[in-house]
């Protein structure tokens, strides 16, 4: 795990925390947290951006007397040791949120662990979504747009930025910490999630350049999760799902109807309808369009 730099502790952090930009740049740098100006979102002018970060007290003064309305941002990954989940709700993002929050879920379920809050960390409010932080892990990540593909969600690692509190969005708002909860590990499962995708990219690769792939034997474990039916997958989820867990276990039949069934979409909606209209309420129905939704991002990702 890199080593992130000291940080206060949240009760400190919280009654503590400067107004101004300027005040919280020096607050930043004093916990070893190198910070920069911007003009909204932007580096200005005639400056590195992220490449000029510093703790250095003069010179964050001098840009500040420069620019006194300027905003503050501190780089991701390696010189903060910060690695980011920024989430845009003007494109979709609280929903993918709640998607991966599922996918995760589920993968616990896979795993036999019991669910636990894999995403709770520090959490700041941006103009139109949030910043999830994290430590970020020894294996280092770059930035990526639609992180797990998943719309309004990229990852801000090496050679990126965050602007952050108390900053002022173009919309008016200001950045603000949301939750002063320690700043946690960068979730391994989140790694997973990295790993997979660059294995699919390497699959969409040899299967577009067939001669720079060998052939490979089917594990024994895939060729016995096929010889169960879609209809015992669906048994499986509905005994699975519990209020509070539904959406996790139509995603997790999402995903075993492609996957281990080899059905299209279309042979699986469905099962995931009928996941939809059999599985426990408590009161509430489950969408049909949040099981396709789960369906639509099974697809996308496993075919």
């Amino acid at each position: 795990m890199l080593n992130a730099p000291p940080l206060p502790r949240a009760s400190f952090l919280k009654a503590a925390f400067p107004h101004t930009c300027r005040e919280a740049a020096f607050f930043y740098a004093r916990h070893g947290l190198p910070v920069f100006p911007v003009n909204g979102k932007v580096p200005y002018p005639r400056t590195r951006g992220f490449h000029e970060a510093t703790t250095d007290a003069e010179q964050i003064s001098w840009w500040w007397r420069r620019w006194p309305e300027a905003n503050v941002a501190i780089p991701t990954g390696s010189p903060s040791g910060w690695t980011v989940l920024d989430i845009d709700g003007r494109h979709d993002g609280f929903a993918s949120l709640r998607h991966l929050q599922a996918m995760l879920q589920h993968r616990l379920l896979d795993l036999h662990q019991a669910p636990y809050a894999v995403l709770a960390t520090r959490i700041a409010h941006t103009g139109s979504g949030r910043h999830l932080v994290f430590r970020s892990p020894d294996s280092r990540l770059r930035c990526t747009v639609q992180f797990a593909g998943l719309p309004g969600i990229d990852l801000r690692g090496e050679g990126g930025y965050i602007v952050v509190p108390p900053s002022l969005h173009p919309n008016g708002r200001h950045y603000r910490w949301h939750s002063f909860a320690p700043i946690a590990p960068f979730p391994s499962l989140l790694l997973d999630l990295v790993r997979q995708r660059e294995r699919f990219r390497r699959l969409a690769l040899a299967r577009s350049h067939p001669a720079l792939s060998a052939p490979s034997q089917q594990p024994a474990s895939t060729r016995g999760a096929q010889s169960i039916t879609p209809d015992d997958w669906l048994a499986r989820a509905l005994q699975r799902a519990r209020v509070g867990t539904r959406h996790t276990c139509a995603l997790w039949l999402a995903c075993r109807l492609i996957q281990q069934a080899r059905l299209t979409p279309a042979q699986a909606e469905p099962y995931l309808r009928a996941y939809a209209a059999r599985v426990p309420g408590g009161g509430h129905d489950y969408p049909v369009s949040d099981a396709l939704r789960c369906l639509s991002w099974a697809h996308a990702q496993l075919s």
